[in-house]
């Protein structure tokens, strides 16, 4: 008699997506960039949530993934470190100003 697993572990569709298998393709430079903005800002706020002491399943997964995605990008040329350092400094400014906005809210 066989026994089906009644929890599975370390499988987000998300981040794998069925059938689990990465494929080649070809995409532009634009479209590149979109994919560098989602996991830039997946990085930054999955790293918020670490500073405040939040994390998960999927924070513990798609943070190292979404890094391995932004090198892959960079590798292939598609999208430069310099393009990625400047969605990171904008999700900073952006965060520090909504925070300096809650900060004044509150007094």
């Amino acid at each position: 008699m066989e026994t089906k697993p009644k929890i599975v572990i370390g499988f987000i569709d998300e981040i794998h997506g069925p059938p689990s298998e990465r494929k080649p393709m070809s995409i532009s430079k634009a479209e590149a960039q979109l994919i560098a903005d989602y996991y830039v800002k997946e990085i930054f706020t999955i790293d918020l949530g670490f500073e405040d002491g939040i994390s998960g399943s999927y924070e513990i997964r798609m943070q190292p993934y979404a890094y391995e995605r932004l090198e892959a990008l960079v590798e292939s040329q598609l999208v430069d470190k310099e393009y990625i350092q400047a969605k990171f400094d904008e999700h900073e400014k952006e965060y520090t100003i909504r925070k300096a906005e809650a900060y004044q809210d509150e007094e």
